[in-house]
């Protein structure tokens, strides 16, 4: 397949390593190839952050769902204080958002493979549901009592994905869950930033976008450097669904504590 695929003075060195590879087996459950390859076959990666991640993968993930566990405990704690900040579920929204997009992809990548037009249609997919989730949750009144709904159907969302749903019928389940994931996104925007703005819309439009924005890139480091490749997808999924769970308490509270 190397030669085929690609050029031939390339596929010599390729076909070299892989003859001596002694590294861990790239699989569906956890994608180490894309880490494995910029480190070891083209020194795109420092020596120390390559070794770190190869100590990660020979132990086992407890210090991600400790972390999970930890999040998901602070998340629950706002709901009883005074005035649980939109901000956290914004935060919350962003890196499930951010979450599901590079799972999803992951799923296809594995099924179906690849190719610069597929990601272009499945990023767009995405897009399109966010602008319909952003333009339907426009007409709500009020957004912010709807957030606990929009927040449990992206539980089962991720729920679907660590069940391995979109790997059955990827052609059909992962375009349909990505507009999902992004009708939902764009469905909590309106509520998050009413809550935030306090009287004040452009200052809750920033919090929230800023929150929103903060989580996707948090999401976009972690899980795709760090939990995809050492816990693996189902189990990266199963830690979004509890995350965004345990963020619905204190959005319960915020919105019966902005109506009194």
């Amino acid at each position: 397949m190397l030669a085929i695929v690609v050029d031939p003075s390339r596929a010599e060195t390729l076909n070299r390593v892989v003859g001596a590879a002694s590294a861990p087996v790239n699989t569906t459950s956890h994608p180490r190839a894309v880490l494995l390859a910029a480190g070891l076959l083209e020194a795109r990666s420092r020596p120390s952050i390559l070794q770190l991640s190869r100590t990660l993968e020979g132990r086992p993930p407890t210090p991600l769902a400790f972390g999970v566990a930890i999040l998901a405990v602070g998340l629950l704690a706002l709901a009883g204080t005074r005035r649980p900040p939109a901000s956290a579920t914004a935060a919350v929204v962003g890196l499930c958002s951010m979450g599901w997009w590079l799972l999803l992809i992951a799923s296809w990548q594995a099924t179906l493979g690849s190719v610069y037009a597929e990601i272009g249609a499945l990023t767009a997919a995405f897009m399109g549901g966010l602008a319909a989730g952003s333009l339907t949750a426009s007409r709500w009144s009020p957004g912010a009592a709807r957030l606990p709904v929009v927040l449990g159907t992206g539980t089962a969302l991720s729920i679907a994905v660590a069940l391995g749903v979109p790997m059955r019928f990827p052609v059909v389940v992962v375009p349909g869950l990505l507009v999902a994931g992004g009708f939902l996104t764009g469905a909590a925007f309106p509520g998050l930033a009413d809550l935030a703005a306090r009287g004040q819309t452009r200052r809750g439009a920033g919090i929230a976008f800023a929150a929103d924005e903060a989580g996707a890139a948090a999401a976009a480091l972690i899980i795709g450097i760090v939990a995809l490749p050492w816990a693996g997808l189902t189990a990266t999924a199963a830690g979004l669904a509890v995350i965004e769970l345990a963020a619905i308490p204190a959005v319960i509270v915020a919105v019966r504590r902005r109506g009194e």
